[in-house]
Parts: C-alpha cells; sequence; structure tokens
C-alpha cells in the first residue's frame, strides 16, 4: 500500500523523489539533520513554522549556524546572503509557502530568483497549509507559482485539506532521497503510517488526479473571494490581504461590565 500512495503522490507532484511519513514534522527530523550540514548557515523567516523551528535546536548542538530573518522581507534576505556566501558552504533559507500566523504567502519568485544568481543558496519551503486547495491537482500553493528548484525542498502535509494523514517531503535529487532514507534516524524508528491512513491517502490521491478537484477548488476561491469582500464590507481589519484559507483580524476589544 505505501509504494501504491506514494506512486499516487508522484503523479500529483510529478516528482518521484517524494518520501512518505507519519507527519510533516517527523518529515522535517528525517530530512534536515542529513541534509543540512554543521557548515551551512540556516537562514530562517522569523514565521516560519514551529515543527521546522524546532529542528534547528539540533543543529545549533552539532554546530550549524542559524540567523533570523524579518519576515517575507526578501531585502533583508538578500543582504543576509551577500554577507555570508564566502563563510558558508551552503546558505539555506527555511520559510513557508503560506504562513499559519498571518496567512500571508512567501515571496516566491523573488525566492527562486536568488537561487538562480547566488550559487550556494538553498531554500527549503514548507506548503502545509497550500496543499489541495491550489494548484493543478491540488501540489499547492507552492508549487502553483514556481517549479521546484533543483536547491529546493518541499515538504507538505497530507492532513489538513488532503483530508487523510501523513506528511510528504519533496527532494529535488535522487541523491538526497537515497540519503534521507537511509541515514534519516526518525525514518528508521518512528514506525510507518497505518494501513488506515495508508488507505485514505491513496484514496484521496486518486481523487486529486480526477477532474472532481477542479470544480472543488474553484468553489473554494470562490467562497474565499467572497469571504474577503465581507471582511471589507463589514471594515473588519485583516493583516494579511494575500488570498488563502488563513485569516488574522485585528479586533479592537473593549472590556465591558458584563455583571447582572
Amino acid at each position: 500500500m505505501c509504494t501504491e500512495a506514494e506512486d499516487l503522490l508522484a503523479k500529483i507532484f510529478r516528482n518521484d523523489n517524494l518520501i512518505l511519513a507519519p507527519s510533516t514534522s517527523i518529515d522535517h527530523l528525517v530530512v534536515m539533520p542529513v541534509i543540512i550540514g554543521s557548515r551551512d548557515l540556516v537562514i530562517t523567516d522569523h514565521q516560519a513554522y514551529f515543527s521546522m523551528q524546532f529542528v534547528f535546536k539540533m543543529f545549533q548542538s552539532h554546530g550549524t549556524d542559524i540567523q533570523m530573518c524579518k519576515h517575507n522581507d526578501s531585502n533583508h534576505l538578500e543582504s543576509l546572503i551577500l554577507e555570508n556566501e564566502d563563510n558558508y558552504d551552503r546558505i539555506w533559507y527555511v520559510f513557508d509557502g503560506i504562513y499559519s500566523m498571518f496567512g500571508d504567502v512567501a515571496p516566491l519568485l523573488k525566492i527562486e530568483d536568488l537561487l538562480n544568481r547566488y550559487y550556494n543558496f538553498y531554500a527549503y519551503g514548507d506548503d502545509t497549509h497550500g496543499m489541495s486547495w491550489t494548484g493543478e491537482n491540488g501540489k499547492g500553493y507552492l508549487l502553483s507559482k514556481i517549479d521546484q528548484h533543483d536547491k529546493m525542498i518541499i515538504a507538505t502535509s497530507l492532513n489538513k485539506s488532503f483530508a487523510a494523514g501523513g506528511g510528504v517531503i519533496l527532494l529535488p535529487n535522487a541523491e538526497w532521497k537515497h540519503k534521507a532514507r537511509m541515514y534519516g534516524g526518525h525514518m528508521m524508528f518512528s514506525g510507518p503510517l497505518k494501513n488506515r491512513s495508508l488507505g485514505a491517502i491513496i484514496g484521496s490521491a486518486k481523487f486529486h488526479l480526477s477532474q472532481e478537484i477542479k470544480q472543488l477548488q474553484e468553489d473554494f476561491r470562490d467562497k474565499l473571494t467572497y469571504y474577503q469582500y465581507l471582511l471589507k464590507d463589514y471594515k473588519l481589519l485583516v493583516v494579511a490581504e494575500d488570498l488563502s484559507p488563513i485569516f488574522l483580524l485585528e479586533l479592537d476589544c473593549q472590556l465591558r461590565d458584563l455583571s447582572l
């Protein structure tokens, strides 16, 4: 069943170099410590998801340097690359395709541009909140905007919109996939996906590869657009106005005497 699930997911993402694990968090724990080395620098967006920032503690214990980047500030990111490009083997930028707190989106075209211009700049994106509701066959927000670069790793979740379970990580080459499978500790010791989860993944993947997904995505985008219209109509302030399923509202709440 696991092979069938991975084959179907490979069709969705058009990438055979994927690893399926019980969760996206485990995928991070499998891949990050194996691929990112002690002579690398990790630049993390200030709002990068907790499950990735949690792994950074492991990096620091092995000597890997960690630096923070201002949220979605591509100019600050480039300045950090320029400051450090001669001091490290590789410079990694860790980010979310859609951020879980604000619902805003990453500057993907700028990230792609930086990947093309700086030889030792690499990217690690988590598209958990972009999966399924957008992109061809539901492959997610990130891959709907740019192709997977040969210096980019992408992680995503099969929970949420995909409505199954587990996590997928997309590697840019077979060598990195083999390395993560062979040496990723959590891949060996976390335990396999349960048959019920694999069955749900297979069923959902087949649906995503059908024509039905397109109509559901269009209906969902219409609802998101209408929701944004209502926010403006009711004069509610939103932190970010990107079209995503996550909205953070600014509310001016005043304490009132509710005693009877």
